[in-house]
């Protein structure tokens, strides 16, 4: 299986705060062309992102991360993750055409509870006091409430695929793990988990709602 059958071949998903169907990536995904190499490949952990993400549970992991989405944007392509928990102290900010890919939904690497699963995942959790969304759509605060929103402005054809988003809210009063504005994504293979203020909102054309 290729990086762009990873991608494809998958509907819209609307998820509600449970976990979809957990899959891992496929080997070859997760071993080749990791980093930039011109295929529109890039590895969160690479040192060229702002020194690049370290996946530790400790480390904010936001300006990395971002760093290597801002990377991808010019000409689109997959972010990836490798197994971790990448904790983040701002906000993601996710543009149209990226695609970000974890290593599965196998739990929080660093909890007790999940010791006993067959493999270890991939976790982006909002770090304590951020009180903030972990990831959001950009252009949001622009469009949102938007009934035309113009289509250059509007973000579409994005993912998330195989990995956890945590909201921590035992250690935050605001904030949710995912908002979207936008058309034609892409989620599979995602648990949202913990959103002090819900799990996910998506909006397009004036309307959304939160689950």
């Amino acid at each position: 299986m290729s990086r762009r059958d990873v991608l494809t071949g998958v509907g819209l998903a609307v998820v509600t705060g449970v976990a979809l169907t957990a899959g891992a990536l496929p080997a070859e995904a997760a071993t080749t062309d990791t980093g930039s190499t011109g295929l529109g490949w890039f590895d969160v952990t690479d040192t060229r992102w702002a020194g690049g993400a370290k996946g530790d549970g400790v480390t904010d992991d936001s300006p990395a991360i971002n760093a290597a989405i801002t990377a991808a944007t010019p000409g689109g392509g997959t972010v990836f993750f490798p197994a971790g928990t990448y904790l983040c102290g701002s906000t993601i900010t996710l543009p149209g055409g990226v695609h970000l890919v974890g290593s599965g939904v196998g739990g929080d690497i660093f909890s007790a509870t999940d010791t006993e699963l067959p493999y270890r995942g991939t976790v982006l959790r909002l770090k304590s006091a951020s009180n903030v969304d972990l990831i959001k759509t950009v252009n949001f605060d622009g469009l949102t409430g938007s009934v035309k929103a113009a289509a250059y402005q509007t973000p579409g054809r994005f993912g998330l695929h195989n990995l956890a988003l945590d909201g921590n809210k035992a250690g935050n009063r605001s904030g949710i793990p995912l908002r979207i504005f936008g058309k034609a994504y892409e989620i599979d293979h995602v648990v949202i988990q913990n959103g002090a203020a819900g799990g996910v909102y998506s909006e397009y054309g004036g309307g959304g709602s939160t689950a």
